[in-house]
């Protein structure tokens, strides 16, 4: 996975997308996803478990790794550049979710919460983020910066 987001953020860099900053934000954005592609995706692993413990969570996410149906879902990866652009699918195996029953991450009640953070940082990273109807595939667009942003 480090190696893959090392070369997407090269990318955007190459095809003039965006600079080094913003590259490495799109790369947490990426990295967002496909930990949630894994994890709450392939593996279906539900949110509510992490709050309840990272030793519990952690536990659970190596039983499934190794146990049907699990073990052997994959996630697909595709990513798009053109000059204008850089447009990213991440796909898993799994059930899909409803993306509008994730509660609001910057909601008071939600800021101590460690769910839905992931889609935050997506969010606040990418200039489009779409769910197909699924909720099991996402397509993040990262759109040219203008040139007094690319400095930031």
């Amino acid at each position: 996975t480090v190696q893959l987001l090392a070369y997407m953020q090269g990318e955007l860099e190459r095809f003039g997308i965006s600079g080094r900053d913003a590259a490495m934000r799109v790369g947490i954005a990426l990295e967002e996803a496909l930990s949630n592609a894994v994890i709450h995706g392939n593996l279906e692993i539900d949110s509510a478990l992490r709050e309840s413990g990272a030793r519990e969570y952690e536990q659970e996410i190596a039983r499934r790794r190794s146990i049907e149906p699990y073990r052997h879902r994959r996630v697909r990866f595709s990513a798009r550049f053109s000059p204008t652009e850089a447009a990213f699918e991440v796909g898993d195996e799994g059930q899909g979710f409803d993306v509008a029953s994730i509660p609001d991450p910057t909601d008071f009640a939600n800021l101590t919460k460690l769910s839905g953070r992931g889609l935050l940082l997506m969010r606040t990273f990418m200039d489009d983020v779409r769910f197909n109807s699924r909720g099991n595939q996402v397509l993040m667009i990262k759109r040219k910066e203008l040139a007094a942003d690319a400095a930031i």
